[in-house]
This record gives structure tokens, sequence and C-alpha cells, in this order.
């Protein structure tokens, strides 16, 4: 079973990754990532992803920053890469050795991505993935009846990754029309809800990974503020909260 048959299903017989056709087709099919090609999964959770694309014939490892997720995914999911890692500092993974990176909603993209640990994560990522690789940041989009936003804006990304490169491209992939999500949209019960994805294209000129940490650190250098009203708010709770 290849990942072009997994992803054109009927929609009752859905795909065991835990992401939707639709949302694989934008991660795979574009960047044209063939089977044996190296994915790591950061956020893997409870590793169904990593199950899914190790069963397609991917050379896939799943990252995720806690202890006890890991342990669970591991108990469920013998055999698989698991590893208990965080981006804010250097990954397990050989630099420029991977060809997509998956960074799923991480908590250090919670607040402000335009804080130190948000370009100092993104530096991370950066260095695991070969020159011509792409490391993708999908975040789920919880969408909001009035015009404040409830998560980043989509030029939140754009500006976060453009201080790294300019090889960009941030897209919106709502939720299929099989999902309940979409079907209490349409009933007008709520909006409908879907998943942000920020791509960068890392250049052929090889970068170290001394290099990706000097740009964050030269990034966060330069913003200053919050990257949008959501993350502002959020770190100011933060902070009464403490």
């Amino acid at each position: 079973m290849d990942l072009s048959l997994a992803t054109s299903l009927p929609p009752w017989l859905m795909n065991r990754s835990g992401l939707s056709r639709r949302l694989l087709r934008h991660l795979f099919y574009p960047r044209q990532i063939a089977c044996g090609s190296r994915v790591v999964d950061v956020g893997c959770r409870s590793g169904r992803l990593v199950e899914f694309l190790d069963e397609m014939s991917f050379e896939v490892v799943g990252i995720d920053s806690r202890p006890e997720t890991i342990l669970r995914a591991r108990r469920k999911r013998p055999g698989l890469d698991l590893r208990c890692a965080s981006p804010k500092e250097r990954l397990p993974v050989p630099e420029q050795s991977v060809d997509l990176v998956l960074a799923r909603d991480l908590p250090e993209y919670e607040g402000s991505l335009f804080s130190p640990e948000a370009f100092q994560a993104t530096a991370h990522l950066l260095s695991l993935v070969r020159p011509g690789g792409e490391l993708v940041i999908v975040s789920r989009v919880a969408p909001s009846w009035s015009t404040f936003p409830k998560r980043h804006l989509r030029g939140c990304y754009a500006r976060h990754l453009g201080y790294f490169g300019s090889r960009i491209q941030v897209a919106t992939i709502s939720d299929p029309l099989v999902s309940r999500s979409t079907w209490r949209w349409v009933r007008g019960r709520q909006p409908r809800w879907g998943y942000l994805t920020a791509s960068f294209v890392v250049p052929a000129e090889p970068c170290s990974t001394e290099t990706w940490e000097q740009m964050a650190a030269a990034a966060s250098w330069k913003a200053s503020c919050g990257c949008c009203e959501w993350s502002s708010l959020k770190e100011e709770t933060s902070r009464k909260a403490a």
C-alpha cells in the first residue's frame, strides 16, 4: 500500500495517520517526498503519523518533548524510532540528514514567534534539513466568530521564517467535508476548522547548526515586539498568572 492509495481511499475508509488525506496530500505530493525518504515528525504525540509513514516505507523518526508521551507511544507502538527531545536544544538527529521536517503544534510557537525561544527552535529544526529539503510548520487553526484571532496569523509565520531566508510558502488547509467540525460549520454552529502550514525550503548552500543559531540570535535582536495581538495577549496572561 503506497501513499497515493492511502490518500485516495473513499471517505469512509479513513487512513490511520491521524491527519486528513487533504493535509497528507499537501504535505507530501508537491514536495515529491518519495518512499524511502527521511522524515522527522517533531511533536509526534502518540506516534500515529510515525507508524503510518513507517508502513509506507519512509525512514521516519518521531520526536516529542514530553517524556510521558514518548513512553506511552513506545508501549503502544514498539519498534518505531521515537525519541524524547525539545527543539529548544539541539535535536538527536544528524544535521543536514533529513528530507522533510514536520513541526506540529510545538509549544515553542505558542507565544510570540519573534521570541528568542521560537527563533532558536526553528534554527535547530532547520539544521536537520539537507540542502533542498523542507521544514514545514503545521498548526491547527482555531477559528473565531469575531475578527480577533485565536491563533497566529498567516503573516506571523511568513515573517518568522523570513528572518532565515526567502523561499517560504504559507497555506491554509480546511478540514474535509466528511469531518464533524465541517458539518458543525455547515449547520452554523462554529466557524470552519483546518490547518495552517508554513514551509521553508533550505537553500542549496549548506548551513551548519552554528550558522542557523547565529541567524536566530540576529532575528531575535531585530524583532522587538510580539508577532500578533493574540500572542501579546497570551504572554500578558501568562505573566499575570505567574
